[in-house]
């Protein structure tokens, strides 16, 4: 399921005052192990860690970690195909939510997937001397490199990796900096310093599902839709009005032939819920709180996707579609804008998604 926010995993944090400094964690935890108080600053980000253990040398791959929801997923996913070529016949394993961790498996992307909700993780979040679960840190000792995006502030839970016996391990930014170009590229540029990895070309990047779960879309589809449109986004500052929508979505239907895919999650369910009381039954589709392949399958067969900055956005993007996506004030299309050439920005006046007109809307929409 689609959860649209942009919220990091991670164990809640308590004061800084009743945490240890990063160094002293190290100090405390891993005696034995090799490590440079500058890398150690947590202030210093991102970094790489080299921890030399004896209990290492015959691990390999690499294992990414990546908290939030569909769009902070779908933006790591280049850094994904990047490593795929760097590092042929590895394996490639992926910790992250279980909403969206599927869709690196089913794309190909990733060999193995895991749950940061699993249990036993919340033990690599907290300081301390107690053992950690010994399944999840030989499972993390195995791979020669680690690259996460978690937030960890003062290098907890990376000084329990290094406590675990992990080799490598590359810390990237928890979320892009306005002002530092491309969400994927930011995210990427750790791994890209540390490991040679090739020049990451976001706007070329293209994620392919399976051919199955492709069939199944167009067959469920029946006919390729007119267009398909999600009515949500992680935040109601970055949503039209529902209102708009409907207006929207009358004219398309009595303009032409065919019918509406609508897509939403959870956090859609009243969005949903007018527009599907407002819209002919044999002119849309609704598919709502579907798993993230199916979702990404559907927009795969789908020519064309109206939405706003949201993970679905992006996600449409990735496979293929021609975008047009409405941004108003609350994010920058300067980092948050999917960067494919089939995606066109729609920016509100002034920032106010309620002045964006629906004419605007309509004339813009790339047929």
């Amino acid at each position: 399921r689609q959860k649209p926010s942009r919220q990091d995993a991670g164990a809640p944090s308590d004061r800084a005052a009743d945490r240890p400094a990063p160094l002293q964690v190290f100090e405390n935890r891993c005696s034995g192990h090799i490590l440079s108080p500058r890398i150690l600053d947590a202030s210093v980000f991102p970094a790489i860690l080299h921890s030399p253990s004896s209990r290492s040398r015959s691990a390999s791959g690499t294992l990414v970690i990546r908290g939030g929801a569909v769009g902070d997923f779908v933006v790591t996913l280049p850094l994904l195909a990047a490593l795929r070529t760097r590092f042929p016949g590895e394996r490639l394993s992926v910790l992250a939510q279980p909403s969206v961790a599927p869709l690196a498996l089913a794309s190909g992307l990733a060999d193995e997937v895991r749950s940061l909700e699993s249990a036993g993780l919340a033990r690599f979040f907290a300081p301390g001397t107690a053992a950690l679960p010994k399944g999840w840190t030989e499972w993390f000792e195995g791979f020669a490199r680690i690259i996460s995006f978690l937030h960890d502030p003062d290098a907890t839970f990376a000084a329990n990796l290094a406590c675990a016996g992990v080799r490598t391990f590359i810390a990237g930014p928890s979320r892009p900096q306005l002002g530092g170009g491309r969400a994927a590229s930011q995210l990427a540029a750790p791994a890209i310093a540390s490991l040679g990895l090739p020049l990451l070309r976001p706007e070329a990047f293209h994620l392919g599902m399976s051919a199955i779960l492709l069939a199944k879309a167009k067959a469920w589809l029946g006919a390729p839709p007119l267009l398909a449109l999600h009515p949500g986004s992680g935040s109601p500052r970055k949503n039209w009005r529902v209102m708009r929508w409907i207006e929207l979505c009358q004219a398309v239907l009595a303009a032409r032939p065919g019918q509406i895919l609508v897509l939403g999650g959870e956090a859609d369910a009243i969005p949903m819920a007018v527009l599907r009381e407002a819209l002919p039954p044999a002119r849309a589709l609704f598919v709502e709180n579907a798993s993230l392949p199916r979702v990404a399958s559907l927009l795969a067969a789908s020519p064309l996707f109206l939405g706003h900055d949201s993970g679905l956005g992006h996600l449409a993007a990735a496979v293929g579609a021609k975008c047009l996506l409405l941004f108003g004030g609350a994010s920058d299309p300067a980092v948050w804008a999917p960067p494919q050439p089939g995606v066109r920005v729609l920016q509100a006046p002034d920032g106010d998604l309620a002045r964006l007109e629906v004419a605007t809307v309509q004339a813009a929409i790339p047929w």
